[in-house]
C-alpha cells in the first residue's frame, strides 16, 4: 500500500470523523433541548433529506469520483475538470426540479401531495407547512452540492482541502443546530443541519465554469456508470439509510423514531470511524484499474479488508458491551429504552464493516450493475421487514431486521468479489480478528454489569483495549505485512499519537513490527 494511499486514508478518516462527530453531537444537542418527541421529529426530517438526496444526485457524485480519478491517472487533468463541470450542471438542473417539486407540494390538495409533510407540522413551535417545505428544499440542495464537491475532491485526491471543509462544517453545524434548537425549536434545528453544508456546497459551484469537449466514448461510459450508480444509490438508501424510520414513524410515532435514531448514532460512532479510513480507496483503486495493475488491486483489497476489520471489530463489539451505561449517560435516562436496539445494531455492524473495501473494489472495476441489483434485493427485503416486523415489534424489530438484511447484503457482495472478480477474501484472518474482539468485549460487559455507572465506563474501556491488544498478540490475527502497513499509516498521524501507536505495534509483534515502528516514530510535521 503506497504512502500516498496511507496518508490520504488517514486524512480522509480524520475529515470523516469531523463530519461524523458533528452529526453525533448535533443529535445529542437536539435530544437534550427538544426531548424524545422533538428529536424524533428532527430525525425524521433529516432522514427525508438523506433519502431524497440520492434521487436528486442522479449518480453524479459516484461518477465524478470514479472517472475524474481514472482520467487524471492518465494525465488528462483538463478533460477531468471539464467532465466534473458537465456533471455538476446536470446535478444543478436536478436540484432545481427537486426544490420546485418539494415547494409545490404545499399547494396540492390533501391526499394528492406528499402526506409525510403534515406529519411533522405544528410540533414544538415548528412553523407552518409553508416554512417546512422551503427549508427541506434548501437542505436538500445544500446536501447535494456539498456531497458532489467533496466527491470531486476525493477524485482529485485533495484530502487536505476535504479536511479543511470538514472542520468548518463541524463548527458551523454544531453552532447553528445549538442556537437554532434553543431559539426556534425544530425548524431552527433543521436550519442548523443545512447550514453545516453551506461552505463546501458554495465552494463547489466554481466547477460550473469548467468547459471542454468530452469524447463520445467517455460520455457513453460515464452515462452508463452513472445510471447504474444512481439506481444503486437509491436502492441502497432503502437498505442503509434508515428506511426503518419511515415505518416506525407510521406505526409507532416520533418517540420510536428517536429511540431508533440514537441507537444508530452509537453504532455509527463504532463502525464508521474505522470505515472512514477507506475514504481515499475508490480513487486509488480507480487509478490502478486505469493502469491495469490488477495484482496491486488484489493486495490493496486483502490488506484493506483486514485492517478495517482490525479496527472496527473491537470498536463495534466494545460499544455493544458498554451501551447500557453509555447511551443513558449521553442522551439522558429518557432514552434508556433504546439500549437493546443499540446493542443489536452495534453487534451486527461487525458484519457490515467487512464489505466496505469490497464495495469500493466493485465500483472501481466498473461493476456498479452488481451493486444495483444487490441493492434492489436489499430494498425489497427492507420494505417487507418494515411491513412484517416493525408494526409488531417496534424499535427492536427494526434493529433485528436491519441487522439481518445487511448481513445478507454483505454475504452477497463477498461472494461476488470472490467468485466473479476472483479476488480472494481473507476469511481466516477475519475469523481470528473477530475472536480477539469478542475476547476483549467480555471484560467490558462484565464491568458495566457489576460496577455502578458511570464509574464502570472508566474501567471498562481501558480494560477492553488492553485485552484486545493482548488477544492480537496471542492469536497472531494480523500478518507481518499488515503490521508494517499499520506502521506506515502511523507516520501520517499527529505527532503525539505516533509513539503510542508504534509502542502498541511493538507489543503485538515485537520481532515483526520493530523495524517499521522505529521509522514511524521519527518526528514529522502534521
Amino acid at each position: 500500500m503506497s504512502h500516498k494511499l496511507a496518508r490520504n486514508s488517514v486524512i480522509g478518516a480524520l475529515s470523516g470523523s469531523c463530519l461524523l462527530l458533528g452529526s453525533f453531537l448535533s443529535g445529542v444537542v437536539v435530544a437534550r433541548t427538544l426531548g424524545v418527541e422533538g428529536s424524533g421529529i428532527v430525525a425524521y426530517a433529516v432522514w427525508l433529506v438523506l433519502m431524497i438526496t440520492p434521487i436528486v444526485d442522479a449518480g453524479m457524485s459516484s461518477a465524478v469520483i470514479r472517472y475524474v480519478s481514472e482520467i487524471r491517472g492518465r494525465g488528462q487533468s483538463d478533460c477531468a475538470d471539464a467532465l466534473a463541470g458537465r456533471l455538476l450542471r446536470i446535478l444543478a438542473f436536478s436540484v432545481v426540479i427537486a426544490g420546485c417539486t418539494i415547494v409545490a407540494a404545499v399547494f396540492l390538495p390533501a391526499g394528492v401531495g406528499f402526506t409525510w409533510l403534515p406529519r411533522i407540522d405544528g410540533v414544538h413551535g415548528l412553523g407552518g407547512l409553508t416554512l417546512l417545505a422551503p427549508l427541506l428544499a434548501f437542505y436538500v440542495a445544500a446536501q447535494a452540492f456539498a456531497s458532489y464537491h467533496l466527491a470531486y475532491l476525493r477524485g482529485v485526491q485533495d484530502f487536505d482541502k476535504i479536511a479543511r471543509f470538514a472542520l468548518v462544517s463541524l463548527g458551523l453545524q454544531l453552532a447553528c443546530v445549538t442556537a437554532g434548537s434553543i431559539g426556534f425549536g425544530i425548524a431552527g434545528a433543521l436550519a442548523g443541519y443545512a447550514a453545516g453544508q453551506i461552505v463546501p456546497a458554495l465552494a463547489g459551484l466554481r466547477l460550473l465554469q469548467r468547459s471542454h469537449p468530452i469524447e463520445p466514448d467517455l460520455r457513453q461510459r460515464v452515462s452508463h456508470y452513472a445510471r447504474y450508480a444512481w439506481a444503486a444509490n437509491v436502492a441502497n438508501a432503502f437498505v442503509w439509510s434508515r428506511l426503518e424510520v419511515f415505518f416506525l414513524e407510521r406505526y409507532w410515532g416520533s418517540d420510536a423514531v428517536a429511540m431508533f435514531t440514537v441507537a444508530l448514532a452509537l453504532t455509527a460512532l463504532a463502525a464508521q470511524g474505522p470505515m472512514l479510513l477507506t475514504t481515499g480507496l475508490l480513487s486509488f483503486l480507480a487509478e490502478k484499474h486505469g493502469r491495469s495493475e490488477n495484482d496491486a488491486m488484489k493486495e490493496v483489497f486483502a490488506v484493506g479488508t483486514r485492517l478495517v476489520a482490525a479496527l472496527a471489530f473491537p470498536a463495534c463489539l466494545g460499544i455493544a458491551a458498554i451501551t447500557p451505561a453509555l447511551l443513558p449517560l449521553i442522551y439522558g435516562k429518557a432514552f434508556a429504552p433504546a439500549v437493546p436496539a443499540a446493542i443489536v445494531l452495534a453487534g451486527a455492524a461487525t458484519i457490515s464493516v467487512t464489505s466496505i473495501v469490497a464495495t469500493n473494489l466493485v465500483q472501481a472495476v466498473d461493476r456498479s450493475d452488481f451493486i444495483f441489483f444487490s441493492s434492489v434485493l436489499g430494498a425489497v427485503l427492507a420494505v417487507l421487514a418494515g411491513f412484517l416486523l416493525v408494526p409488531s415489534f417496534g424499535v427492536l424489530g427494526a434493529a433485528v431486521a436491519r441487522a439481518a438484511i445487511q448481513a445478507t447484503m454483505v454475504a452477497a457482495g463477498l461472494w461476488f468479489v470472490a467468485r466473479r472478480l476472483h479476488y480472494p477474501v481473507p476469511l481466516a484472518a477475519l475469523a481470528r480478528l473477530l475472536l480477539a474482539a469478542m475476547i476483549a468485549a467480555a471484560p467490558a460487559a462484565f464491568c458495566v454489569l457489576l460496577i455502578d455507572r458511570p464509574l464502570s465506563l472508566l474501567i471498562a474501556v481501558p480494560a477492553a483495549i488492553l485485552v484486545y491488544v493482548l488477544a492480537l498478540r496471542v492469536t497472531r490475527a494480523l500478518p507481518e505485512s499488515d503490521l508494517a502497513r499499520l506502521a506506515e499509516l502511523a507516520r501520517s498521524l499527529p505527532r503525539p499519537l505516533v509513539g503510542v501507536t508504534c509502542g502498541t505495534l511493538n507489543f503485538v509483534a515485537p520481532a515483526m513490527a520493530r523495524a517499521e515502528t522505529k521509522s514511524a516514530a521519527e518526528p514529522r510535521s502534521w
